[in-house]
């Protein structure tokens, strides 16, 4: 009788080990269909137009994934859903890859299986209208992906949606611009200035955190430049270029910000420089510094926390034991998102967090893996009438990162991906 119990196992491994090895790119094929919903944060059906689900960059969606087990599908290991969102040329602009509750391994035929994942779309996108698909894929020994259910078809992936992106604010290079850029015909890594620049916001109609980076060429120059940034030729600060590294935040808060309209966002530099003086290339442009678009938001990051980081879509900020996150005060009822995570393995039991408001505790939970996102409602009483607030985040434990070739390993505790503030209706 145990034979009989494990034989019919073994055949499923074997033949899971068979397709993967035979066919790297395709696997076991499975009887399974899959479909979405877009949701917002109260519930709501996201609206669709033409086929196309309209969101907007950097949105606080609700994805309820659906996935009906047509036949038998015994599937081996710890299978998991990879989920990606592309462009018109298929390069991934984001994902959602997780691991399904219940796993897939225990899905039974004729069964519907339905869950939610709180989520955060990009807040850059190359293209306004991309597709959402999701697949199934074995993460080894051996690894591969399984085909499942598109009509009378088996796919790698299948389309679930197609999305449309609203504009996000609009950014004009209204003049000092170079525009030529050889080595960097996409323009990602920002373009350069003339001793002047101005680029045309739109106009959040409401304060705002902005956000200035890019990089300067202090090896040219005998002591360093000095750039001044303005707002309605108001100046907002200076920034010394004393390295290459330009990342600065900005609070602007002008008395009769309202809606409509572009903010004029001046950038003015002391000294600029020909990079054939510098490297003997033959560029006779004569250039100030290179800015990537402005970014505007509702969050700063304090103290507490360490440079930011990214990989591909993905960027975040390290802390230690606590970190300070300063928000713009909506003076209304919002919801606060926080999407956080940790190197889970380094511990036996998840890290425990606790949140405080102006000083004062706000909440507190487990950091369990695959449960970083997280909503927490904030009242008008709470956030106090001063113009913004600081909410700390701690956590119990810390660990010590690899030393590198400095020799300094950081300590760390939790990575925050995510700070948003979403308005209450």
């Amino acid at each position: 009788m145990r034979y009989r119990r494990i034989l019919p196992r073994l055949v499923v491994l074997l033949l899971l080990i068979t397709a993967c090895r035979n066919s790297p790119t395709s696997g076991l094929p499975l009887d399974i269909e899959s479909r979405i919903q877009i949701l917002d944060t109260a519930g709501n059906t996201l609206p669709r137009v033409k086929g196309f689900t309209f969101v907007r960059p950097e949105q606080v969606v609700v994805l309820r994934y659906h996935w009906h087990v047509l036949g038998d599908a015994p599937v081996a290991g710890n299978p998991r859903i990879l989920v990606h969102l592309t462009d018109s040329g298929g390069a991934i602009v984001w994902q959602d890859d997780h691991d399904p509750v219940p796993p897939v391994r225990s899905w039974r035929k004729g069964e519907n299986y339905v869950y939610d994942r709180l989520v955060c779309l990009p807040d850059m996108v190359p293209e306004p209208d991309l597709r959402l698909s999701a697949g199934i894929y074995q993460t080894g020994p051996p690894s591969c992906h399984f085909l499942i259910r598109q009509g009378d078809d088996h796919v790698r992936k299948t389309e679930l949606c197609r999305l449309h992106f609203h504009q996000g604010t609009r950014v004009v290079y209204a003049e000092g611009w170079d525009m030529l850029e050889q080595d960097d015909p996409s323009l990602s890594l920002g373009r350069w200035t003339y001793q002047k620049a101005e680029w045309l916001i739109g106009n959040p109609g409401k304060p705002f955190y902005l956000r200035i980076r890019g990089t300067a060429r202090p090896d040219c120059f005998d002591k360093p430049q000095k750039m001044t940034v303005t707002v309605r030729d108001a100046v907002l600060g200076t920034v010394i270029m004393s390295d290459s590294e330009i990342d600065r935040v900005f609070r602007v808060d002008f008395p009769d910000l309202e809606a409509g309209g572009s903010i004029p966002v001046g950038i003015v530099l002391d000294r600029t420089f020909v990079p054939d003086e510098c490297d003997g290339n033959g560029d006779l442009r004569r250039l100030g510094v290179r800015l990537q678009p402005p970014e505007l938001g509702q969050a700063s990051f304090q103290n507490g926390f360490y440079s930011e980081e990214r990989d591909r879509w993905l960027r975040w900020r390290w802390m230690g034991s606590e970190g300070l996150i300063e928000f713009i005060n909506p003076h209304a009822p919002c919801r606060l998102f926080l999407s956080m995570d940790t190197a889970f393995d380094q511990w036996n039991a998840p890290p425990e967090i606790r949140l405080f408001l102006n000083g004062r505790p706000l909440t507190e939970f487990r950091l369990i893996p695959g449960e970083s996102n997280r909503l927490i409602d904030l009242n008008p009483e709470q956030l106090d009438p001063e113009p913004i607030f600081l909410l700390a985040v701690r956590t119990d434990r810390i660990f010590e990162e690899h030393a590198g070739k400095e020799g300094i390993g950081r300590r760390l505790g939790v990575r925050v991906k995510k700070a948003l503030l979403i308005p209450v209706d």
